[in-house]
């Protein structure tokens, strides 16, 4: 009963903020040829929420004044390419997407697989901005990545915005809270730069407890005429205050304790990393004896966030993420579920392969003649960073 009435009064919000962005935009001349919004697809057991995604479509392109609307159903393989193949040279493209999304690296295969082939071919002047969760999870991946892809595809301008935690899209202006802790890529004359949001905007505000927990993001703390980059997490803050209790006489206070989630600093030092020692099982082919191995693993906050072979390795990876706490979310170990992410996960059998043991272990003798035995996590980080070559020594 709830969520058909919930979807009612979201569709008439829509209506109405439509009607208005649409008055306020009859004089301005158009700023893009063609808008485009791309709704997501929800798990089958949530088809419910593709409401929520076309309301949010319909509440991103109102905003917007282009020569063309459109809003087109899910197609992250040639959405893209197929709407805009026969798109004027040179045009103005702004693209939406309203839904799920997993991570950094997804945005990044999106763009390498449908968007910027198609682009570079025509030349788009390209605004992307993509409302759904953790779609610039890592900002400093998507620079590099990015970078690297368009020196592939070459794009004239693309400016794109996404996420970098966790967020509740198009839905932002109605609840509670600072909940869409963005970041921009801006390229434009082969130079590509990273845009951030100021600090005041989300320290100290509310954010998303239950589903944003923990989550971290990156601003801009303004100084002056410099600026210095800091890390917010969403975080539990207690607070105590006096209160008296229904039915007691006036007077009789009592101390209560409340708890609320905001967006509270996160100090990046090194005393706040730590070094643990971790046995990695051997399990030889055929009848060999069972061996192990030892690695180093560096944590911060409690969170496994990398992994080394020596003591100068965990050392030399602490230092470089303190000199650069982009680097904190730049190859993260642990990604999101197979649900959200499918056909990302690493194939099991591939790190088992003499080629990528040579890769990770070097001088290791045995790598040529054992397979290892990891649990998942282990297995995952490994390929990851194997695949990366981000490996400290």
């Amino acid at each position: 009963m709830f969520r058909p009435i919930l979807i009612v009064l979201v569709t008439l919000a829509v209506n109405l903020l439509s009607l208005q962005s649409s008055t306020a935009l009859a004089s301005e001349p158009p700023p893009f040829d063609r808008c485009v919004c791309m709704t997501g697809e929800p798990p089958s057991e949530r088809r419910w929420e593709e409401s929520f995604y076309h309301a949010g479509c319909t509440r991103w392109l109102s905003q917007l004044h282009c020569t063309a609307k459109i809003q087109i159903p899910n197609d992250l393989k040639n959405g893209f390419s197929k709407t805009l193949s026969s798109q004027a040279p040179r045009s103005r493209i702004a693209w939406g997407y309203v839904g799920h999304w997993a991570n950094a690296q997804q945005t990044l295969d999106w763009l390498e697989k449908d968007v910027l082939p198609t682009a570079s071919v025509r030349d788009f002047d390209l605004t992307i901005d993509n409302t759904a969760c953790s779609g610039g999870d890592s900002p400093a991946l998507l620079k590099k990545g990015l970078e690297a892809l368009l020196e592939k595809y070459p794009l004239g301008t693309l400016d794109l915005k996404v996420n970098q935690t966790i967020s509740s899209g198009m839905w932002d202006p109605y609840l509670p809270g600072k909940n869409n802790f963005w970041v921009e890529v801006h390229h434009q004359e082969n130079h590509t730069r990273l845009t951030f949001p100021k600090c005041e905007a989300f320290e100290g505000h509310s954010c998303w407890g239950w589903i944003q927990k923990s989550e971290m993001g990156f601003c801009l703390d303004a100084a002056g005429e410099t600026s210095r980059l800091r890390a917010l997490r969403c975080a539990p803050v207690t607070t105590e205050f006096w209160t008296s209790t229904p039915g007691r006489p006036a007077g009789r206070l009592h101390r209560e304790k409340r708890t609320q989630f905001k967006w509270e600093n996160l100090a990046i030092e090194p005393e706040n990393f730590s070094i643990g020692h971790a046995k990695m099982p051997l399990n030889a082919w055929k009848n060999w004896p069972k061996m192990t191995t030892s690695i180093l693993t560096v944590s911060f906050e409690e969170e496994v966030i990398g992994i080394a072979f020596s003591e100068r390795g965990a050392r030399k990876l602490i230092a470089s993420i303190t000199k650069n706490p982009l680097k904190l979310k730049e190859n993260p170990l642990h990604r999101q579920t197979p649900e959200m992410n499918p056909g990302k996960e690493p194939p099991p059998e591939a790190i088992r392969t003499p080629r990528l043991f040579t890769q990770l272990l070097g001088s290791f003798t045995l790598s040529l003649l054992l397979q290892f035995s990891w649990t998942d996590s282990e297995l995952e980080a490994l390929y990851r960073y194997a695949e990366q070559n981000q490996i400290t020594r």
